[in-house]
């Protein structure tokens, strides 16, 4: 299974008892990492290394759930070729019009300035957060949108201003308890011909 890296990822979870934040980036030492396993009825992504981030204290905001992740641009335009081959055709009917996500990342955050809206994507057959704190508990969505578009990264970790492509799924979640859970990490199921629909709008996006 490829593993590719990412720039960045956040993970919010809100509700009136409890709040779950974490982010991954790779400026302040974190290794967030995109997992592709192709099976035969679907295919998996998986956001791994999401415990390596620095917490969020994000209680006494509106609930605000969130899943991005984030690539660099010139780093996807090496790595796009590790994506395994799709196995369907692509679907039109998948894509819709985009959304803008100008505007702030967080409530307090910084300015988000989005330089292309590409498209979003229905269904996400599931999405699955499981976080391993206590209580271990894990929030399923199912039917979710996925959004994509390039958006800059900031100058205060590279000198200048970059370019990212951004995944945002957007899903109404279900949170219950778990047993136990190795290490957080986010799951997102695609059918096969959302997969090939997503790589077609990537890879004429690089070019």
């Amino acid at each position: 299974m490829p593993q590719l890296d990412l720039e960045y990822t956040v993970c919010i979870l809100q509700r009136d008892v409890f709040s779950f934040a974490a982010k991954s980036h790779r400026q302040e030492n974190g290794d967030p990492k995109l997992i592709v396993d192709v099976t035969e009825t679907n295919v998996m992504w998986t956001l791994a290394n999401l415990d390596q981030g620095v917490p969020e204290i994000v209680s006494g905001e509106p609930q605000a759930d969130r899943i991005d992740f984030y690539f660099r641009r010139e780093i996807l335009q090496t790595s796009f070729s590790q994506f395994p081959n799709p196995r369907s055709d692509i679907n039109s009917g998948m894509k819709l019009q985009s959304t803008s996500s100008a505007g702030t990342e967080r409530r307090e955050g910084k300015r988000v300035r989005i330089v292309q809206p590409i498209c979003r994507f229905f269904p996400v057959e599931s999405v699955k957060l499981m976080v391993n704190k206590t209580p271990p508990f894990e929030a399923v969505a199912r039917d979710a949108y996925l959004h994509l578009d390039i958006e800059t990264g900031p100058a205060k970790y590279y000198g200048k201003e970059i370019f990212e492509f951004h995944f945002g799924i957007q899903a109404d979640y279900q949170v219950n308890s778990l047993q136990g859970v190795g290490r957080s990490q986010a799951r997102l199921t695609l059918s096969h011909e959302l997969y090939s629909t997503i790589l077609n709008e990537l890879y004429w996006a690089l070019r």
